[in-house]
């Protein structure tokens, strides 16, 4: 079934990556060095596993010293203590300074309406202005500092564990990558789907909760010229309304994520495949075959540790259209 269309949006949309970045103003040095940071995790979480790689080969090569084994152990440790250090850092960063601007931002938009036309303000209903400066901003605020750090972070340890096994096997390293690769399209399929859906939550969610303040606000008249059954039936239209956008929201997020998912996760049977071949094909020994197979899911793992960010960057995308 083919998605409604949402309202038309003005053209200071210019793409989530773009407009979160004016949105944040003056804070985005502060964001920037969040999602640097943010990188800088993921590269100590995968120091750790080229070492590992590093220490295999020098086994296979039965060069490894005492020496070897230190330094190995020595990085590993470092990097590990590092990770979190570092996370916190731009965790803090980036909450303080996303907060910081996405305030000033409500505080400049809410100038912005106070010089806008009456005409203009009418063309608004209460609850789209309502939800703009509650969830729209809250969202955004999200995506900001929770959703593009993420995004950034989930792939640097993939890009970090590809390289290390490449310099063992390069034929094997395509194998992991490429379900990678095929899953691009179907992730930006996925993500123009769910962001039409979005984009028209947050218009049904705006409407409802207009509704919503209609009725809290008209009570006391409702009351005194015994209305109350009118405006209860459009109050319970309008929490209908928003039960029925979230179902759909979740009934079509659901089988679409997944199948990103899964295809990511198909990389796993491929490159135990590939590996199996290539062993009893005698192209590859036995300890590079173990490597490959226990570091496969290092690489797979944060990808689809990111797909609990996935309602949060179509969220807040479509926050930021809206």
């Amino acid at each position: 079934m083919a998605v409604e269309s949402a309202v038309p949006r003005p053209r200071f949309y210019t793409g989530p990556y773009s407009t979160a970045w004016r949105l944040v103003g003056r804070y985005g040095r502060e964001l920037k060095v969040a999602i640097a940071l943010r990188f800088l995790q993921s590269i100590c979480a995968g120091l750790p596993v080229l070492f590992l790689v590093w220490v295999v080969n020098r086994l296979r090569q039965e060069t490894l010293t005492v020496g070897d084994a230190w330094l190995a152990t020595s990085v590993t440790v470092g990097a590990i203590v590092l990770q979190f250090a570092v996370w916190y850092a731009s965790n803090r960063i980036a909450w303080i300074s996303t907060y910081f601007a996405t305030g000033e931002a409500r505080a400049t938009t809410l100038e912005h309406i106070q010089r806008l036309p009456l005409g203009t303000l009418r063309s608004h209903t209460t609850g789209n202005v309502t939800a703009t400066f509650t969830t729209d901003f809250e969202l955004a605020a999200q995506y900001v500092s929770e959703a593009m750090p993420a995004l950034l972070g989930a792939l640097g340890l993939p890009l970090f564990v590809v390289a290390g096994l490449g310099f063992m096997d390069p034929s094997l390293a395509v194998s992991v990558a490429v379900s990678l690769v095929v899953a691009g399209p179907l992730f930006i399929w996925v993500n123009n789907r769910f962001k039409a859906l979005a984009l028209l939550r947050g218009d049904r969610m705006a409407e409802a909760g207009g509704r919503i303040l209609e009725y809290v606000r008209g009570i006391a008249v409702a009351r005194a010229f015994n209305r109350t059954d009118d405006r209860m039936s459009r109050f319970s239209h309008a929490v209908g309304t928003m039960r029925e956008i979230n179902m759909r929201l979740v009934l079509r997020l659901l089988p679409l994520g997944m199948l990103t998912i899964g295809v990511v996760q198909l990389g796993v049977p491929v490159v135990m495949a590939s590996t199996a071949y290539r062993w009893f094909g005698g192209a590859v020994d036995a300890g590079t075959a173990l490597v490959f197979l226990v570091l496969i899911m290092r690489v797979y793992g944060p990808i689809v540790a990111l797909s609990g960010h996935f309602e949060l960057l179509r969220l807040g995308d479509a926050a930021l259209e809206r």
